[in-house]
């Protein structure tokens, strides 16, 4: 019978009471730990033993990662060539968000306090600079950096290694999906966590399995309705007189442009929805407006623009924020854009880029142009034409 692969990632000799226990619970659960101090490890002759700790994750099926308030030992590509490595456990968890394993992560109680701590004195003293300085739009990014170091450099941590812990704390806080984080003072904790977690599972797992099957037909029943309804364009049923044998003409015309209307139909509609996300504010308080454009654009630019997205999707897949300037520079006309809604989330613009990627390949040449037709006039609900200058003047 198959076991499901449980990967535990943390520091080792600071932790090790911790991870026996762990090892025992996984066990008694019937699953399979995977730890490097057991020999669960396979190791390949041909890598770095930290390289084989890191290939095991992708054959493992959960992975839980603890955060104590050691950092542990660093990368060995990193050692000598970055100014901030990676711990050994930071790259396992960076592998795991590759993989997409699914996650149990549990951070010291102490050292979560003292990084909500850390986060507030560092915020304060940003707020603090800027409201005392005048800052230009353009600066006040570099501004902001040069202020996170520069307070990173003077505050007091309580232990050392709390300067590469944030660091790593600052990465999963920053995850927007499978980013279950609970925070622990012994391994009770832990342990109970992980009982009532692992139990929902297979509660969930178990009641599913009984609706699976209504679902399907309900499903089932929708596609033969669709089908049955093209069958009837597709098939005119014309019986001709004239001849003994039945003849059944097929107007393949017809059904195609319904094929198409429902594609352009559900694209459409997608495209609105995220088309309002990107362009408005969502903040109550805020301007309704993320954008202002000073030129109004047709169809053809949003077209390229859309395409300029493929490198902001590759370039910026770690972040999770991408700037309005950068998002909408492609766009080759001049805008302005408030600076409390200068950010943009990775997932929007990625998901706006694949329904650009899914209507390229699914739409007749036509009801794709039509489709970019829509797009730059909602852009162009957003110009803003700027006074002449001079033109409301007061002659005195």
């Amino acid at each position: 019978m198959a076991q499901p692969r449980i990967f535990v990632s943390s520091t080792c000799y600071d932790l090790q009471e911790i991870r026996s226990q762990l090892r025992s619970f996984i066990e008694d659960f019937g699953f399979s730990p995977v730890m490097s101090e057991y020999g669960d490890i396979f190791y390949d002759y041909q890598k770095h033993i930290q390289d084989s700790c890191k290939d095991e994750i992708e054959k493992s099926q959960l992975f839980i990662l603890i955060i104590g308030n050691n950092y542990g030992s660093i990368y060995y590509k990193q050692k000598d060539t970055v100014k901030t490595p990676d711990s050994v456990t930071m790259q396992e968890f960076r592998r795991a968000i590759e993989t997409d394993i699914f996650k149990h992560i549990f951070i010291n109680k102490y050292v979560d306090y003292d990084y909500k701590n850390y986060l507030k004195s560092e915020n304060k003293y940003i707020t603090k600079h800027i409201e005392s300085n005048e800052l230009d739009e353009e600066e006040i990014d570099d501004t902001v950096t040069s202020l996170k170091n520069e307070f990173k450099a003077k505050y007091p941590f309580p232990q050392e290694s709390y300067k590469y812990i944030f660091s790593f704390l600052d990465i999963i806080y920053g995850l927007k999906s499978n980013n279950a984080i609970i925070t622990y003072e012994s391994f009770e904790d832990i342990k109970s966590s992980l009982r009532r977690q692992w139990s929902g599972f297979m509660y969930d797992s178990l009641t599913k399995s009984k609706t699976v099957s209504i679902n399907l037909i309900e499903r089932l029943g929708e596609k033969i309705e669709r089908i049955e309804n093209q069958i009837k364009l597709l098939v005119e049923g014309q019986v001709t007189n004239d001849n003994t044998d039945s003849k059944i003409t097929f107007d393949i015309k017809k059904l195609v442009k319904e094929l198409n209307l429902e594609e352009f139909s559900k694209i459409k509609n997608e495209v609105h929805d995220k088309l309002h996300k990107l362009l408005n504010d969502t903040d109550p308080f805020g301007p309704n407006r993320r954008i202002h454009i000073k030129k109004k654009v047709d169809a053809k630019m949003i077209d390229k623009w859309f395409a300029s997205l493929e490198a902001l999707v590759k370039k910026y897949k770690w972040a999770n924020y991408i700037q309005s300037n950068i998002v909408f520079n492609g766009l080759g006309v001049p805008f302005t854009y408030y600076n409390n809604n200068k950010e943009i989330s990775y997932e929007l613009v990625l998901s706006f880029y694949s329904l650009y990627i899914s209507a390229k390949e699914n739409l007749g040449q036509e009801d794709y142009a039509g489709l970019m037709q829509i797009i730059s006039d909602e852009f162009n609900n957003c110009f803003k034409e700027e006074p002449e200058k001079g033109k409301d003047d007061l002659p005195f």
